[in-house]
Parts: C-alpha cells; sequence; structure tokens
C-alpha cells in the first residue's frame, strides 16, 4: 500500500529530527515527495510505501511527537470539462506525471505526482486540482 501524507511541524519542532525517527523506528524509509521549511513552520508532503499497520505505527510516531499528519487520498485530477489537452502542463511537470499520449489527449499518471504545483500555474484554463 502506499500512503501519501501532508505533515506539518509546528515552529518548535522544525527543526527536530522527527522524520528519522519515524524511519529508525519504523524500519521503512519515507520518501518526501514536496517540502517547505520556514523558521515558523514545516510542511512536507511523503510517500510512505508499506502495509497499513505499518503506515498507522509511522502515523503514530510523528503524532506522538507533535507533528500534524493528514492522510492525502487523492492528489492530482484533470477536469476533463475544462482541459482542452494543450499540453502546457507537460512542459513544466517534473516527473511525467502529465504527458499527452498518443491521441494527443492528456494522460495523468497520478502516483508520479509530487505536488509541486507547476501544473496549477500554466494550465491556461485551470483545469488541474491539486489535493494538498
Amino acid at each position: 500500500m502506499k500512503a501519501r501524507l501532508e505533515l506539518r511541524y509546528s515552529p518548535a519542532h522544525v527543526n527536530k529530527p522527527i522524520l528519522s525517527k519515524a524511519i529508525l523506528e519504523s524500519g521503512v524509509p519515507i520518501n518526501i515527495l514536496n517540502a517547505r521549511l520556514t523558521a515558523t513552520e514545516g510542511i512536507m508532503t511523503v510517500e510512505v510505501n508499506a502495509d497499513e499497520n505499518v503506515v498507522s505505527k509511522i502515523i503514530g510516531i510523528l503524532r506522538s511527537n507533535n507533528v500534524e499528519v493528514k492522510e492525502i487520498p487523492r492528489y492530482v485530477e484533470i477536469n476533463r470539462d475544462k482541459c482542452i489537452d494543450c499540453g502546457a502542463c507537460t512542459a513544466v511537470c517534473p516527473t511525467d506525471a502529465l504527458t499527452l499520449g498518443l491521441e494527443r489527449k492528456l494522460v495523468l499518471e497520478e502516483e508520479k505526482c509530487i505536488l509541486c504545483g507547476n501544473c496549477l500555474k500554466s494550465c491556461p484554463v485551470r483545469a488541474v486540482v491539486l489535493y494538498k
């Protein structure tokens, strides 16, 4: 099972190795997809590839260390009623989550998305919806 989590660190916990602790205690690597760290807060989107019990354990470790954890059920979606298949989003997608298929139709591989938001900014018709 792949789980994506949004982690929010308070100012008092931004500089602590809490994610490292969760990795060491669970024995499972955690992939950081996106991170915004400032002096006042830290927000990360991470991906955990483990069974449900291990994911729950990791969430417990993070929460017990004062990290706010939110599970992200969906990541990105294309509004097909608005999309004109122009490909503008594909040019700025760093992971090739968005590509143009054989018939010049936009193809989304949601598991590749790192929630960077580049596609939102580039879409001329605002057809991309990003869930964070």
